[in-house]
């Protein structure tokens, strides 16, 4: 009877994904970790995991983020190439749905106005450099 399980699903244990699960850079867990340690060395019995910390720490935010706080992430996390997708999207969709809108409108609408995230891992991408003549643009090798 297990043959007939792993014929119908041969792959399915490997392909089990844990959505519930985080991950988290060195140097927070070791924030994480010293605070437990401080935690369990002022206080005899305590016992805590990483996710214990983690879900008190959730858990004592209020179920609505505070403005400052999206604020600060939203100017944290931006991504102006996420935003231009999404823009042109947003276009796309309008258009299609016959509304009369144009990309300049949409992007008046804007992001958070600050520069795309430093500790971004991705290159961003060369635009060719673009000289204004007479007879229009040209590219400039």
């Amino acid at each position: 009877m297990d043959d007939q399980l792993m014929e119908k699903h041969p792959q399915e244990k490997s392909k089990i994904r844990h959505p519930d699960r985080v991950t988290l850079p060195p140097e927070l867990i070791s924030k994480l970790d010293a605070w437990m340690k401080h935690i369990t060395d002022r206080h005899r019995g305590v016992r805590l995991t990483r996710n214990n910390m983690i879900e008190w720490l959730i858990s004592s935010y209020p179920n609505e983020l505070p403005s400052a706080d999206i604020k600060t992430i939203a100017e944290q996390f931006y991504d102006e190439e996420r935003f231009l997708k999404d823009a042109i999207h947003e276009l796309r969709l309008k258009k299609a749905r016959g509304e009369n809108v144009s990309l300049a409108e949409i992007l008046a609408k804007g992001g958070p106005q600050k520069t795309p995230n430093p500790k971004r891992t991705t290159k961003p991408k060369v635009a060719a450099k673009v000289a204004t003549t007479a007879n229009g643009p040209e590219a400039i090798a």
